[in-house]
């Protein structure tokens, strides 16, 4: 891709900014629901085929064809089609288990690469149509958590509309816990996440054209409600890179006392969000896990009494957590530089889990690590992890670097994602999580664009 046209791109961006109104295509609508509705599989075997997937597979052939693919994407398939088939030789992996991750990877990051350039790189378009999206999500949450009250659930039972993989989640404060068209609270508050953001900015610092105050009212209270602990982590974190926009040492003397007075509230009020940090700090912290792994066992029944100890004083999620974060750094420990391959977290897994401390109740996500920065550190090694954080650093829009608001909010928001799905969403591809990473590296270079046409 030449440099003209690159300009051309950065030109269609700026003209977009005045754009209020949307208009949905067909096209348009079939793309974005991959995003929402990621509770509805066609089948489970060899793999979770959502039913979103069929839109991808249709789209594909032609968007390759009209649309460029950047030569960097070609480059990260190659640096990870290379060390992992070097890993299926060296045994730590098997071909099923590398390719059937490697192909999706590559799917993805083809398909929307070329969707991006289907929308003239127009960032701020292509933001805004997630955010009407997610305007949508949280308004059936809503009627969600109202059909609950009223008696009337089954009406808005997404399993009665064949969402196989969507379920009731009791808990909170009002009895259930909204997670909309997600199968679960977390995967609501992770790809809300970004929408959130904006709903914060737009509330409590400046109003910005990117969103309506009563969808921030909305969308901040739904998320809310979803009682997510992943939920309040993202709000955590929009707190600090509003501070790091605004001037960390400036405003931390109002936002720590705030976020800490949040943090109690939250901490006091919301039981799931207390039993998951109480987990958190026994067996990150106090390394309660690794305490009872040393003791000695002297016959089954003092064995399944240690089961029993460990399971009544910690959360089953921090439990999950901690099994998968120990695997990791073992599996580092044994192959830093390049990981054991796409896929082989499984693998390690069955090598260094510590199951038998947690029992059969606990052994969730064992192939997706629980968390990508976790699955990222065991599959790629220091590999993936200097990829992931100099995408990150180099990618990232301070508000000091543009005259445009929304460059860097939408920089911002799309970041909270980034960072929750490395904390605590393990699926590489989840309802399209590689359009929103897509999203943040072309943010930047078109504000790069922008200032040296500037310039020239």
């Amino acid at each position: 891709m030449n440099r003209a046209s690159l300009l051309t791109q950065d030109s269609l961006v700026e003209s977009s900014t005045t754009q209020q109104k949307l208009k949905w295509s067909l096209v348009d609508i079939t793309i974005y629901l991959h995003f929402f509705i990621p509770s509805y599989i066609l089948f489970k075997q060899p793999f979770e085929f959502y039913i979103t997937y069929t839109f991808i597979i249709l789209y594909l052939p032609f968007l390759v064809t009209k649309y460029p693919i950047p030569r960097g994407i070609w480059w990260i398939l190659l640096i990870l089609l290379v060390t992992g088939l070097f890993n299926v030789w060296a045994e730590n992996n098997t071909y099923k288990n590398f390719f059937k991750i490697y192909l999706n990877i590559a799917v993805n990051l083809i398909f929307y690469a070329a969707v991006v350039a289907y929308y003239n790189y127009d960032v701020e378009t292509m933001f805004r149509r997630y955010l009407k999206g997610a305007v949508i999500v949280c308004i059936y949450g809503l009627i969600q958590v109202i059909a609950y009250k009223i008696g009337a659930l089954a009406l808005v039972d997404l399993r009665n509309f064949g969402f196989n993989k969507w379920a009731i989640m009791p808990g909170g404060l009002l009895g259930i816990r909204i997670n909309s068209t997600y199968p679960e609270p977390a995967y609501f508050a992770n790809f809300i996440a970004p929408a959130a953001f904006v709903a914060i900015y737009s509330l409590f610092i400046k109003k910005t054209n990117l969103m309506k105050r009563w969808e921030a009212i909305i969308i901040l209270l739904v998320y809310f409600l979803s009682f997510s602990t992943v939920g309040y982590t993202a709000i955590f974190v929009s707190m600090f890179l509003l501070l790091l926009n605004f001037g960390l040492i400036r405003y931390a003397l109002l936002a720590i006392p705030v976020g800490v007075f949040v943090f109690y509230v939250l901490y006091n009020n919301v039981e799931d969000f207390k039993d998951r940090i109480d987990g958190v700090k026994i067996v990150f912290i106090d390394e309660y896990l690794l305490e009872e792994k040393d003791k000695e066992v002297a016959n089954q029944q003092a064995f399944l009494a240690r089961q029993w100890r460990v399971l009544t004083k910690v959360h089953g999620s921090p439990l999950v957590l901690y099994n998968n974060y120990y695997v990791a750094m073992q599996n580092f420990r044994s192959n830093p530089l390049f990981g054991t391959g796409l896929g082989s977290h499984e693998i390690a897994f069955q090598k260094y889990n510590l199951n038998y401390l947690i029992s059969k109740w606990y052994l969730f996500n064992t192939p997706d690590a629980n968390s990508m920065g976790l699955r990222i550190i065991s599959e790629l090694g220091l590999l993936g992890i200097i990829f992931m954080v100099l995408f990150i650093k180099n990618n990232f829009i301070h508000k000091n670097q543009t005259t445009n608001d929304n460059v860097w909010i939408i920089s911002s928001a799309l970041l909270v994602l980034i960072i929750i799905q490395i904390l605590r969403q393990g699926n590489y591809t989840y309802a399209g999580f590689i359009f929103f990473a897509y999203l943040y590296y072309q943010n930047k270079l078109n504000l790069n664009l922008s200032v040296n046409s500037t310039n020239e």
